[in-house]
């Protein structure tokens, strides 16, 4: 697609996007000890990690958190090449893909996790105000998900 084919809030919004899924991606990816020592990715402490962490132990948590960073990766890659040329339908999917962990994400995190709606964020003002930080940021990213995502 071409730039002049879309409004300058959708060119922020993707721009915006493209760098945040590649920021992400290489932060899920970290390993920590290297590829021969402990395979243990997202150690940079990013929520998809932590997310996927809560769901899962041990190697399983491992595969899904690479495949994961692997499609953000990817996603930031085409959002970024699709300013120059057009990527068709290989960025919709992997934006597809993000949109669907992004939900999970959402889920595991605001509202199953620690300080989420179910476990924590009403025991204070303090907490509700972290609680709505969090779900503003993860909506905002939906919400550009959704917005770049089939253009």
């Amino acid at each position: 697609m071409a730039v002049s084919k879309k409004t300058l809030s959708t060119v922020v919004l993707q721009l915006a996007l493209a760098l945040f899924l590649l920021v992400s991606g290489i932060l899920t990816l970290q390993l920590d000890g290297g590829f021969w020592g402990k395979l243990q990715a997202g150690v940079g402490g990013n929520e998809v990690a932590s997310a996927v962490r809560g769901l899962l132990k041990g190697d399983p948590a491992n595969i899904v958190i690479i495949a994961i960073g692997i499609c953000e990766l990817i996603a930031g890659i085409f959002l970024l090449a699709n300013f120059f040329v057009d990527t068709g339908k290989v960025t919709n999917t992997f934006v597809f893909i993000i949109i669907i962990m992004w939900i999970a994400v959402i889920a595991l995190i605001d509202v199953m996790g620690k300080g989420g709606l179910l476990y924590g964020a009403f025991n204070s003002a303090g907490s509700f105000l972290s609680f709505l930080k969090s779900l503003s940021a993860h909506l905002l990213v939906l919400g550009a998900l959704f917005t770049v995502w089939k253009r």
